[in-house]
């Protein structure tokens, strides 16, 4: 997890999904562990460039119902300075969310 929150946020998503169901592993959540790992492989040249500070811009989406265990929406926000990302979080909202509006 340090890892995707530190210093690859756009693993965190697939991170935070895929650890949910460690105490039951499955062919299906094997074959998607090792995708993440063949991104890790594919991307390890990659990086974040900074270039001049444009203005600080932010970004959010919410999901309504999306999970289908508990029902709640999904919410995630990123924001953006000099057209690299900043600062995200993704997380559950508390309650359920009875229509899309009060998701949003």
């Amino acid at each position: 997890m340090y890892i995707a929150v530190g210093t690859r946020p756009d693993l965190a998503f697939a991170i935070s999904l895929l650890t949910k169901f460690n105490s039951k592993p499955t062919t299906n959540r094997f074959l998607a562990t090792k995708r993440v790992f063949q991104y890790l492989k594919e991307t390890v040249g990659l990086g974040l460039i900074y270039g001049t500070v444009d203005s600080l811009i932010g970004y959010n989406d919410s999901d309504f119902a999306g999970e289908l265990n508990d029902r709640k929406s999904p919410f995630n926000y990123v924001f953006t300075l000099a057209r690299a990302a900043l600062s995200s979080k993704l997380k559950k909202q508390s309650i359920v969310s009875l229509s899309s509006t009060e998701a949003e």
